[in-house]
């Protein structure tokens, strides 16, 4: 009864937090100075949120003025609420992106190559570099290998890559990077339920990115939840 409760509550709460990123333009504000802050990349620009899952990211993009272009290997209901996106359903076995050379200002990959192997991450940054206009830029945030709740994720993932592995696989596909950093926060102990606490049993509107918290500021940044690796193609 007890389990029951707690995942309506976490339904509804997540319900509450999608509808934010359609309509409330300080949630996307607030995530682009943190994830665009010095990119050159002006509102109307054509931007790919790729493994954009139901869709959150994509929303806070299209609030914010660029035209949005969406992939995951399966469709979302949710997709049908982000009013001018371009979504694709790509299955996994399709090896290219749908979208011509040339084409993205940006792609965002936001906690999606842990579910790539080896082969399918290099050929990825290859596929995104082809995309990519020349001078565009390739956003990358995914799971620290060494962070607190590492151990509770790979049970859940199988493998992580690290940031210094997804550095050398870029480069040898022709990015230069602008920059990395590490964001968020598992506690040492008992993470997973910790998260819950502070996210979606916190008062207040729940969001689901994690930078600038209290509890990240007193975590070794290597310790911390993600890293966020930023990357340009070149002229």
């Amino acid at each position: 009864m007890l389990k029951s409760a707690l995942r309506s509550f976490n339904n509804w709460r997540v319900e509450q937090y999608y509808r934010r990123t359609v309509s409330d333009r300080a949630l996307a504000d607030a995530w682009a100075r943190h994830y665009l802050a010095g990119l050159p990349i002006e509102p109307g620009a054509r931007v790919l949120d790729h493994g954009c899952g139901r869709g959150r990211n994509a929303a806070l993009l299209a609030q914010l003025g660029f035209r949005v272009a969406a992939q995951d290997v399966q469709a979302h209901v949710w997709w049908r609420n982000i009013a001018g996106c371009d979504f694709r359903e790509v299955p996994a076995t399709v090896s290219q992106l749908p979208w011509s050379d040339n084409e993205f200002a940006l792609v965002l990959d936001a906690q999606v190559i842990h579910h790539l192997d080896e082969r399918h991450l290099e050929r990825l940054a290859r596929e995104i570099y082809r995309v990519l206009v020349p001078g565009g830029y390739s956003l990358l945030l995914e799971a620290t290998a060494d962070s607190y709740g590492a151990s509770a994720l790979l049970k859940y993932y199988g493998h992580l890559h690290t940031l210094e592995h997804v550095q050398h696989v870029t480069s040898a596909a022709g990015f230069r990077e602008v920059d990395h950093s590490y964001e968020g926060a598992y506690a040492p102990l008992f993470p997973v339920a910790i998260n819950f606490v502070r996210k979606q049993a916190w008062p207040g509107p729940m969001t689901v990115d994690d930078f600038g918290s209290r509890l990240e500021a007193m975590i070794p940044e290597r310790r911390r939840a993600l890293w966020l690796l930023r990357l340009r193609k070149p002229r």
